[in-house]
């Protein structure tokens, strides 16, 4: 078997690296530690079709097909510029549940503002009863006429008051476990939708509380069929999560390479 990479995964390592180097790194100095959205770094990730590589062409994007090697490829060589590593990372996380499991109408209305950075994405899974346990989730969803109505409150949410659309993992089954959770497009304008306390960080990023209250959500904005939330969310992980190692290499890398 060879792991050798190709000359066009050799070429586009070395395409992110120039790029993180000459652009990310000069405006992430400029910016700075704060808990805020860097945009011109979002607007340079956007415009380099970085959020777009797992993004299928017809909406914008430039992915063939899941390439996690790819994605991987690309957080190492931004891991350096953590704010740009770190959004790279939360629009691709928040917005892979659509490619997977949106209909053609929620993928055409959504996915080009993922491309394009126009709207940032999050992830919204984890809660205070519910971490690696997922059968444990507590958030709610109660089918109401031509909506849900979600209750209950996510934490630890990368992007959390800053992003415009989240993917939000409820529960619409009775009883626990995991056949009874579902995906949901929830945008930040919702009402009953609020972000709650934001949580201090080393690396300051956007991360805290999501809080849901009587929040009424679209039929049209679930993801799949009821119960399928579960099988979205881990399928989105078992792709991001890879990336992880790829983003820890990356960092360890550039830091030999400051010490020596």
């Amino acid at each position: 078997m060879a792991f050798a990479l190709t000359e066009e995964q050799r070429l586009f390592q070395d395409s992110v690296r120039r790029l993180t180097r000459e652009r990310l790194m000069p405006l992430a100095a400029v910016f700075g530690e704060k808990s805020e959205v860097p945009r011109d770094i979002v607007k340079v990730l956007a415009e380099q079709g970085l959020f777009g590589l797992h993004v299928p062409r017809e909406y914008g994007g430039t992915s063939r097909g899941e390439d996690a090697l790819l994605l991987c490829l690309a957080r190492e060589q931004l891991a350096p510029c953590l704010p740009a590593e770190f959004f790279f990372a939360i629009q691709g996380l928040g917005s892979y549940p659509l490619v997977l499991a949106g209909t053609e109408e929620q993928k055409s209305r959504w996915l080009p503002q993922a491309v394009s950075g126009g709207k940032l994405f999050a992830f919204a899974l984890t809660e205070p009863n519910a971490g690696s346990d997922v059968a444990s989730l507590e958030t709610g969803a109660i089918l109401d006429g031509d909506g849900y109505i979600l209750n209950g409150t996510k934490t630890m949410i990368s992007n959390a008051g800053a992003a415009d659309v989240y993917t939000v993992f409820a529960r619409t089954g009775r009883g626990r476990g995991v056949s009874g959770i579902s995906a949901f497009v929830v945008e930040k304008d919702t009402p009953g939708f609020a972000p709650g306390k934001q949580m201090a960080l080393l690396s300051p990023h956007p991360f805290g509380e999501l809080v849901f209250t009587d929040c009424r959500v679209p039929r049209d904005n679930l993801l799949g069929a009821e119960g399928e939330g579960f099988k979205i969310a881990m399928r989105t992980l078992d792709v991001y999560r890879q990336t992880v190692g790829a983003m820890a290499v990356g960092i360890a890398q550039a830091s030999l390479d400051l010490a020596v």
